[in-house]
């Protein structure tokens, strides 16, 4: 009974340790918001850090380009995602550092 108490404490603990771990985001996400597909006039912004604290502003739309900075090795992986609407895809390029 006392092994049964013990392995179940230690499952316990492992799977607490998991959904911490888990609560952090691999990657801090930028996104700017713009008005259509020209993606000219910004309208919005939301910034989600490797804590998962978000920092956002103004309007989301469906028009939008995404920065992805990696958590796991010092922000040294940044993509950019944007909506390509002739070829109907989401589209990565790697992105760079100044801008």
């Amino acid at each position: 009974m006392q092994r049964l108490r013990v392995t179940a404490i230690l499952l316990l603990l492992v799977a607490a340790s998991a959904t911490v771990a888990n609560s952090f985001q691999h990657a801090a996400l930028e996104t700017f918001y713009y008005t259509d597909i020209t993606y000219t006039t910004q309208v919005g912004y939301r910034y989600i850090d490797c804590e998962n604290n978000i920092e956002q502003t103004g309007m989301h739309t469906s028009y939008f380009i995404q920065y992805e900075y990696d958590c796991d090795s010092s922000g040294t992986l940044c993509n950019r995602w944007y909506y390509d609407e002739v070829a109907h895809r989401w589209e990565r390029e790697a992105c760079d550092w100044n801008g």
